[in-house]
């Protein structure tokens, strides 16, 4: 059975059915009950069997928007990314580094706005006068701390995107 794109006439909601051939136009919305409107769509391109033999059965290759080129398997696809300097994923440690560089990027943040919040709450606490803010300042970023870059100035010296010193 196909998938079909439909549209509702009255809530506009847009959906995709798998429904036979013959009831592809009787179609009614699950949220209004009004009758759908098939939408014209793309055909699926989908890669040959187990996904490296596209050429071999007739398509003809697979082009990526990423890459900006078209590709015949995977191995070819590896070559264009590396002559246009992009690293594959598997390279820098697959799945798992992105979701390692986001939980370091998560903690580094909530490490930041916790002494952002510290600092708030001692301005407050010393009745948010300019002297206030200095005194807080000098509580939650001491001077030994200043001199050798380390403690709640080093956590905010760092870039939560890559996790390193930020010169700028």
């Amino acid at each position: 059975m196909p998938i079909y794109d439909y549209m509702c006439y009255t809530c506009k909601k847009q959906t995709d059915r798998l429904v036979k051939f013959e009831n592809k136009d009787i179609q009614y919305c699950s949220i209004c009950d009004d009758r759908l409107k098939p939408l014209v769509s793309a055909p699926a391109k989908t890669a040959g069997k187990w996904g490296d033999q596209t050429g071999k059965w007739g398509v003809n290759g697979f082009f990526d928007r990423g890459l900006g080129a078209t590709y015949y398997n995977s191995m070819e696809r590896e070559k264009i990314a590396k002559s246009k300097g992009l690293v594959p994923l598997e390279d820098v440690g697959g799945d798992s580094f992105i979701d390692n560089r986001l939980a370091a990027e998560l903690n580094i943040k909530a490490q930041q706005d916790k002494i952002l919040n510290d600092y708030l709450g001692k301005v407050e606490e010393y009745g948010g006068t300019i002297q206030a803010k200095v005194r807080a300042i000098e509580e939650i970023l001491p001077a030994k701390d200043c001199l050798g870059a380390t403690g709640n100035v080093d956590l905010l010296s760092r870039n939560i995107n890559t996790g390193e010193i930020d010169n700028g």
